[in-house]
């Protein structure tokens, strides 16, 4: 059996792993995919030549190694640091084309956003958010909520993680949409064809707040009183809403403030 140490120091062990990866039959090849996803982390630290190799696994010849490669991918890459280690191997653009989860969690990477940019991707992504995305947003993640960690990701707040993305947000003219439509919240008890917007700007607010570049770009729209006024709405839901958007500020600091503040 493969010690994935030795992998990450040895020239040779690692030549017969990519053997295995790449020229065996299609069973070897799976099951050594599944092995080196063992080896995506070592020490707490992501290891790049693990993510490499996976990434490769994406264009195997076989729809199996195909499928579990990328759902390893997926589940990996929702740690920031790992996605970044992703994108840092080169943006994988099959992958971002054809999978809008993996484009999303790229956009947390300046070169994933650059990537998706000048292939073409992201405005048609950002189109199909604007359209209908941001609001069918709101149905996943109530259903996800007795399971935060698996909350999906959002492409608002994906975009808030880098500067770069931030300026695109703001480019999107969607925040003034959210500006009327939290303040308007507390009259919407009474009209719930309006709620399903109210909350989506909610999610939208609370990704956004989830990084420090995002939550500076909430505050010079005015959004944050709009934002956290939501507790003095009359709906339960909405009120219930907020509580577990608030959460999603906790995972910076300039959010810690803000919800110190409020």
């Amino acid at each position: 059996m493969i010690a994935f140490r030795e992998v990450s120091s040895s020239t040779k062990t690692r030549f017969l792993l990519v053997r295995a990866l790449t020229e065996a039959p299609e069973t070897v090849r799976l099951a050594a995919t599944k092995r080196l996803t063992e080896a995506l982390w070592l020490d707490n630290e992501p290891q790049a030549w693990a993510v490499s190799l996976l990434l490769t696994q994406i264009l195997d010849l076989h729809v199996s190694v195909q499928e579990f490669a990328i759902h390893q991918l997926e589940q990996a890459c929702r740690d920031p640091v790992m996605a970044q280690c992703a994108m840092q191997q080169g943006p994988p653009i099959e992958l971002l084309a054809r999978n809008t989860f993996f484009a999303l969690l790229g956009l947390a990477e300046e070169r994933g956003l650059t990537a998706m940019q000048h292939a073409g991707l992201l405005g048609p992504l950002a189109q199909v958010w604007y359209a209908r995305e941001h609001i069918a947003y709101v149905a996943r993640a109530e259903a996800s909520l007795m399971k935060p960690s698996e909350l999906p990701p959002h492409l608002y707040g994906q975009l808030a993680r880098t500067p770069k993305g931030c300026a695109y947000l703001v480019e999107l003219n969607v925040l003034p949409e959210w500006h009327a439509a939290l303040f308007c919240q507390a009259g919407v008890a009474y009209h719930r064809s309006l709620e399903a917007r109210v909350k989506a700007g909610f999610w939208a607010g609370g990704h956004i707040g989830a990084s420090n570049h995002g939550v500076d770009v909430l505050a010079s729209h005015g959004l944050l009183n709009g934002l956290f006024g939501a507790s003095q709405s009359p709906v339960v839901s909405v009120r219930g809403t907020l509580f577990f958007v608030c959460s999603l500020f906790t995972q910076c600091e300039r959010g810690r403030e803000v919800l110190a503040a409020h």
